[in-house]
C-alpha cells in the first residue's frame, strides 16, 4: 500500500499506536523513510522514552527528532 502511494504523493504521514501499547510503530517503522517520536508532557516518562527511541534508531531510519506535547502555555514560560 505505501508503495502505491508513493508515487502519488511526496509526503505521507503515518500516526502509529504507543510504543508501548502494541509492537506495530516498530514494524511500520521499518517501512517510514524518516521518524518524528512524540510524546506527552506528564504522561510520558525518561526511563520509557530513551528505550523506544532507541528501539526506532535500530529500524535504520533517520530519527529527526521528538517532540513533546500537551504543555499548557503556562509551563512553557
Amino acid at each position: 500500500m505505501l508503495d502505491k502511494r508513493q508515487k502519488e504523493y511526496e509526503l505521507i504521514v503515518i500516526d502509529s499506536p504507543p510504543l508501548g501499547a502494541v509492537t506495530d510503530s516498530l514494524l511500520i517503522a521499518e517501512h517510514a523513510d524518516e521518524l518524528i517520536y512524540v510524546c506527552r508532557f506528564n504522561r510520558a516518562y525518561r526511563k520509557h522514552i530513551c528505550p523506544y527511541v532507541n528501539a526506532l534508531k535500530s529500524a535504520k531510519r533517520e530519527m529527526l527528532g521528538i517532540v513533546l506535547n500537551g504543555l499548557s502555555p503556562r509551563r512553557i514560560e
